[in-house]
């Protein structure tokens, strides 16, 4: 245009979003082929990977002090959760969707079964049992070891999905308290007689 490249750009003053909603299983069937489209895309995993490796790369290569003297590399750490985020997301579903671990019969794919049914208590339990370590945090921030993070993570992340489990189970013992407190079924212990 005449006035050249305007920072920020100016923005419409209406908008408009589609939003396909609804039992439209032409839109379902749709979404799913694309979605598996993209994700058996070699393409796709190939650059998903290159971006993880690099995106580490330069998280655990440069200093603060050297990412805030570089305008390409400042834009990299504003950017940097979401692209570790994204790109480790993609490859996890590729390696899941082609190894079937989730419908496999093994123990480990019954355990993700069980964990992927149980994602709201999981969800609403959570949270007393995450451990309140400040130190941790700051030596996981001041750490270069991607290992031992990984496995530490790992590790509390477990730990806090194994009890939110048991709480759980614990609380569904009683069909009053899993309803009110879990939103679970209650579970009627009456029979209905039927009488002649």
């Amino acid at each position: 245009d005449d006035d050249g490249l305007v920072l920020p750009p100016n923005i419409a003053p209406t908008q408009v979003a589609i939003i396909p909603i609804g039992n439209d299983s032409r839109v379902d069937d749709l979404v799913n082929d694309t979605y598996n489209k993209l994700l058996d895309s070699e393409v796709i995993i190939v650059c998903s990977i290159c971006v993880f490796c690099c995106a580490l790369y330069i998280k655990y290569t440069y200093t603060d002090e050297q990412l805030a003297a570089n305008s390409i590399l400042r834009l990299y750490r504003a950017l940097q959760d979401p692209i570790l985020g994204y790109s480790g997301i993609a490859i996890l579903l590729r390696f899941f969707k082609r190894r079937q671990i989730f419908i496999a019969e093994s123990l480990l794919g019954k355990t993700l079964q069980y964990t992927g049914r149980h994602t709201l208590d999981i969800y609403l339990l959570h949270y007393f049992f995450l451990p309140k370590l400040p130190a941790l945090g700051l030596t996981l921030m001041k750490s270069n070891n991607i290992i031992v993070e990984i496995a530490l993570v790992a590790l509390i992340s477990t730990l806090v999905i194994s009890c939110s489990l048991l709480l759980s189970k614990i609380i569904k013992t009683n069909s009053i308290a899993g309803y009110v407190l879990l939103g679970s079924k209650v579970k009627s212990t009456r029979k209905t007689q039927i009488y002649a």
